[in-house]
């Protein structure tokens, strides 16, 4: 979008353009001209998001629930000027976030195309907001439509690196599925209800199961079509010649993504380490209070970061591992070991 071109007509109907056909949009989408339209951009979508989420608050359909009837008009004014300016915010905070997303991608790592990009992708925040009366009617009616809305989100932000950044394709599949796979998992953790558990027992007690699976090849399919399906069904499935062990014994042959990130995710003082195996190349993570060691081995020799990692970089790293892909090894410094 060029500096000028800022009216309202011209930002719904990029809007729509965005989210009806991400790839096209992305692809042709300016990473440059200044940051004046990112931030009118960011700001148009706050206005719209808080005018929603101030009428649902008015009328009591919100997560607020009682607490919106309770002071009626005050929280709908507080949502309206929070969501403006969480959205003035969240625009550099997320510029940033896609900046390192884009880094381990092997995208461009220019802050203001990463703004831009993160200012288009924030067209998901009106759009959840209309939603936001479903939480007044049911939490959990809501809560899946909230998750449809964000999964969206997630294969914009796949075509974003793609056609904005110029990512590595096959690393941008890998990280927009983990975030998604993580997504939905915490979604599940977060919303354990006893009406969810009894529908979804399965997929409650094992993330890993097959309702799992089956559910997130549905949704993915839904939302961008065969592509979105095949990609997560490739990630669901086991791959072949891997090897993934954990401190307390257990061995998994030919892990999926989410065992993967599952094991990634439960480390802590007593689950210490998680090693990822394929014939005599590894690699291996250590959990510490301040950060997670990792070291790996290839035919070159052994090598071991040069500092604490974050538990998110971890989980970019073993995944792209996991998926063939060697572009990982650039998402941290390494010295070789003796």
């Amino acid at each position: 979008m060029s500096e000028e071109n800022v009216s309202t007509s011209g930002l719904i109907a990029e809007s729509i353009k965005a989210l009806k056909d991400p790839k096209a949009y992305f692809a042709a989408m300016p990473t440059s001209g200044g940051f004046g339209a990112p931030i009118m951009k960011a700001l148009f979508y706050g206005v719209i998001a808080g005018v929603f989420g101030f009428i649902w608050s008015v009328l009591g359909f919100s997560a607020l629930g009682g607490l919106s009837t309770m002071f009626g008009g005050g929280a709908g004014i507080m949502v309206l000027i929070g969501s403006i300016i969480g959205a003035l915010i969240g625009l550099f905070i997320g510029g940033v976030i896609i900046l390192i997303i884009s880094a381990i991608c092997g995208g461009d790592t220019n802050y203001e195309a990463n703004i831009r990009v993160t200012a288009s992708l924030m067209v998901i925040s009106p759009v959840s907001s209309a939603f936001g009366f479903l939480y007044g009617i049911s939490f959990i009616l809501g809560s899946i439509i909230a998750l449809l809305i964000n999964l969206y989100g997630i294969w914009m932000l796949f075509h974003a690196l793609n056609g904005s950044l110029k990512a590595k394709p096959s690393t941008a599949k890998v990280v927009s599925i983990v975030i998604g796979v993580v997504y939905i998992i915490f979604f599940f953790i977060g919303l354990g209800t006893a009406k969810l558990a009894e529908k979804y027992p399965t997929m409650m007690e094992n993330p890993n199961s097959e309702e799992m699976a089956e559910m997130a090849k549905s949704i993915a399919g839904k939302i961008g079509g065969e592509e979105a399906e095949k990609a997560v069904a490739e990630a669901m499935d086991g791959q072949e010649g891997f090897s993934l062990e954990t401190s307390g014994g257990d061995v998994i042959e030919a892990p999926t993504l989410t065992q993967l990130v599952q094991s990634l995710g439960e480390l802590d003082s007593d689950e210490e380490f998680c090693i990822l195996s394929k014939g005599e190349d590894f690699i291996q993570t250590a959990y510490s209070e301040k950060g997670f060691i990792v070291q790996y081995k290839d035919a070159t020799g052994q090598y071991e970061s040069s500092e604490l990692l974050g538990q998110p970089t971890v989980i970019m790293i073993f995944s792209t591992y996991l998926n063939g892909d060697d572009s990982w090894k650039q998402s941290a410094q390494w010295e070789k070991m003796q």
